[in-house]
């Protein structure tokens, strides 16, 4: 999915006459102990998502196992890791292990990336959406991200509307909200504060394209996202940042049975 003019739907490549515009941010960790291999991997990753317009890349590099469990930020989306690392007990199965197991809800993607083809069957328990055997090439991590995309969109975990002429690829775990503009458009709100968007497409066709795990209209005119959703009392929702809506009557009952199955599901540690 490198250059202009295409996007992933329903698990193929779609070529359309239009740019293809990404609001979102990819945050990812690199486990090598090999700074050169480390640098290769870091500038051929850099390179393959420049082509995206509007997408913002974030990008931590850990030479050990335990640089990575000391000082990892977080949760990251991609997870490239080493198998192998010199003066370390530990490794990169080590490493799945950890964030596995230690991250509610773990929904990153990991590829594994070594010298050694026979650590692939160890790696099936971690579930690995990848294991690539180096040397790494711009090729390699081209053909990768356009796996990659094409998994999110299989999972709806981005989402495309239509915006002029330009296709604009949302991560949908940065979708606030999402309203009635007026009969044809639809505003999008961000959950990290970037600025609102309008897309020509009827809210039908807007909830048509978004899990419906995480999202859930609650009238004519809004739908949210469930991960965002900080109290429901009379009737009223209120989402993060303060915004609030009024739950209509018709909705109510599905609105209550997606939120209590959304956070019966958090505390399963899914």
């Amino acid at each position: 999915m490198v250059g202009g003019d295409f996007f992933a739907l329903n698990g193929r490549i779609a070529v359309l006459n239009c740019n293809v515009y990404h609001r979102s941010m990819i945050k990812i960790a690199i486990c090598e102990d090999e700074n050169n291999l480390a640098n290769l991997l870091e500038q051929c990753i850099t390179r393959t998502l420049s082509s995206y317009e509007d997408m913002r890349l974030e990008m931590d590099v850990f030479n050990s196992p335990e640089d990575f469990m000391d000082h990892g930020e977080g949760r990251y989306d991609l997870y490239f890791l080493d198998v192998e690392f010199a003066g370390s007990q530990l490794n990169g199965l080590d490493i799945a292990h950890f964030i596995t197991t230690g991250s509610e809800n773990f929904d990153g993607l990991i590829i594994f990336v070594s010298s050694h083809p026979d650590y692939s069957i160890d790696s099936i328990p971690y579930r690995p959406f990848r294991y690539m055997v180096k040397p790494m090439t711009q090729e390699k991590i081209d053909r990768l991200f356009e796996e990659i995309f094409l998994e999110y969109d299989r999972k709806r975990q981005f989402v495309t509307f239509n915006k002029g002429k330009s296709c604009v690829y949302i991560n949908c775990r940065n979708i606030l909200y999402i309203t009635n503009e007026d009969n044809r458009r639809l505003r999008v709100r961000y959950a990290d504060g970037s600025e609102d968007d309008l897309f020509y497409c009827r809210s039908r066709e807007a909830e048509a394209k978004l899990s419906p795990h995480s999202f859930v209209r609650i009238n004519k005119g809004m739908i949210v996202n469930l991960h965002y959703v900080e109290s429901f009392r009379d009737s009223m929702v209120t989402m993060k940042g303060g915004d609030t809506d009024t739950v209509s009557r018709s909705q109510k009952k599905k609105f209550e049975e997606a939120l209590h199955h959304f956070l019966f599901e958090r505390m399963r540690g899914r």
